[in-house]
């Protein structure tokens, strides 16, 4: 990447080379790296439908082993769908260590706070290797440490960029609403007529140009990433339901205070993301409906008849917002957020009273 504005892009950049990514490059290390991390995905979402095979699980458990399943999947599919979609570090290293440190609390406490008998120790995400779990706990947190880790850089890595495409398309809106405002300046008006509409061309041309630019790049974000957009929603609104219903699951007995630290934190992560996607969904919205507001307000009555005529059309065209849209039915927007929170909070309460039905069937029994 070699332009102006190559500063702005360094944080992705990082980002991608950690995880293999990065599009510039063909080296033998990249190559190591992608299948050193698929293999991470791979191999974890394994041990954790390996619990399917080996216990009995219950719905609370169930819910809990899926919200983490679907995680995993989304990390997939994003890791993939940064090196199929090429051509159309920090926030992981935190919480990765933070899962250590919840996890080996146990030991920092049998050392502080020595007991009769040693703290159970506690995973954050139920997985079966067919190993004794105790006898080779650490080998079992590093894996889980570099599964976080890989997958929230990925996540990072994929979400920056594509936060970088949509904020230079709301520049390119908002560079246009700019040069459409100025095209009616009294002192132009006041010039000769040859000269008038020569300026008045040229300024016109230059905004209608910048316009077209915008609303193209916006169907390019839109068609080259609708099915993943779709995929994400689907999984993220599932994921995001799972991690509420373990909450209200952990949160009635209050006898597990790192597993109701840990699901907050997810809700909170959750809730975060979705807010990000929508929020700069939003953003297209407002700057490309503001062309419209934009053209409308300036003096274009003042303008001569063939400029007047011009003017209409580009706020007829203005008028249709450009959107980001998953699948064809969902529009990136604060209102879509706020459906998806009630989707999610629909889908709580079917799982909470299907759960309490199936609670007094066993008890009928």
């Amino acid at each position: 990447m070699d332009f102006i504005g190559e500063q702005y892009y360094n944080l992705n950049r990082i980002l991608l080379v950690c995880v293999g990514l990065w599009p510039y490059g063909t080296s033998s290390l990249k190559k190591i790296q992608i299948i050193f991390f698929e293999a991470i995905f791979i191999s974890f979402l394994l041990c954790q439908l390996n619990v399917f095979l080996v216990k009995n699980c219950s719905i609370a458990k169930v819910m809990k082993i899926l919200m983490f399943v679907i995680i995993n999947c989304i990390f997939i599919i994003k890791y993939n769908a940064g090196l199929l979609l090429t051509d159309n570090v920090f926030i992981g290293i935190v919480i990765g260590m933070g899962i250590i440190i919840l996890s080996s609390i146990s030991f920092i406490l049998d050392a502080i706070i020595p007991l009769n008998e040693s703290r159970p120790l506690w995973l954050p995400i139920i997985v079966e290797y067919f190993v004794d779990q105790e006898r080779y706990f650490f080998a079992i947190l590093i894996h889980t440490f570099m599964f976080v880790y890989v997958g929230c850089i990925t996540i990072a890595a994929i979400a920056t960029m594509l936060i970088a495409y949509v904020l230079h398309n709301c520049a390119i809106f908002e560079v246009a609403s700019y040069r459409i405002e100025h095209i009616f300046d009294k002192t132009i008006l006041q010039m000769s007529k040859d000269i008038r509409q020569h300026i008045l061309y040229e300024r016109l041309i230059h905004a209608v140009y910048l316009h077209r630019r915008a609303v193209d790049l916006a169907n390019i974000l839109t068609n080259s990433f609708a099915t993943l957009y779709f995929i994400l929603l689907t999984f993220g609104v599932a994921s995001t339901s799972f991690s509420v219903f373990h909450f209200f699951h952990v949160l009635t007995p209050l006898n597990d205070v790192l597993e109701l630290i840990m699901t907050s934190i997810f809700i909170i992560l959750h809730l975060y993301y979705i807010y990000i996607g929508n929020y700069v969904g939003q953003s297209i919205i407002d700057t490309s409906t503001n062309i419209f507001r934009t053209t409308f307000n300036t003096e274009w009555y003042t303008a001569p008849l063939w400029l007047q005529k011009v003017t209409l059309f580009i706020m007829q065209r203005s008028s249709i917002k450009s959107t980001l849209t998953a699948g064809g039915i969902f529009d990136a927007s604060l209102e879509g957020f706020a459906k998806l929170m009630s989707m999610s909070i629909s889908y709580v309460m079917f799982l909470r009273s299907t759960r309490s039905q199936q609670e007094n069937t066993q008890e009928e029994l």
